[in-house]
């Protein structure tokens, strides 16, 4: 699992990714956005460039579209040029279907 730290409107957002989704947690609202990858990666012929859809539910106002574009392409596009694609679906803050649990074992 991935941890990145980002700010908007000097607020803290953490974002997990954890190889298929990434979660969008503000420290103020809690979780405001679930980005989930679509499918598998499609390659171009010449093995250069990558094609990757999400399926983007975020809350309004809590997130910019920007923000989660900026971290879903800076992540995506890491290791090999990638093309990123969104379907998005926005809905009110309190009507966001996730809820975000930690759970801690004893190794």
């Amino acid at each position: 699992m991935e941890y990145i730290k980002r700010t908007e409107n000097n607020t803290r957002v953490d974002v997990y990714f954890d190889g298929e989704k990434y979660v969008f947690i503000n420290a103020f609202h809690g979780c405001v956005a679930v980005a989930r990858r679509e499918g598998l990666v499609e390659f171009t012929n010449d093995g250069y460039k990558a094609h990757v859809k999400f399926k983007v539910e975020k809350t309004r106002c809590t997130i910019s579209k920007r923000t989660i574009d900026g971290v879903i392409y800076k992540m995506e596009n890491r290791y090999m040029s990638t093309v990123v694609e969104y379907e998005w679906k926005e809905v009110d803050r309190d009507d966001l279907p996730y809820a975000v649990s930690v759970k801690v074992e004893e190794r």
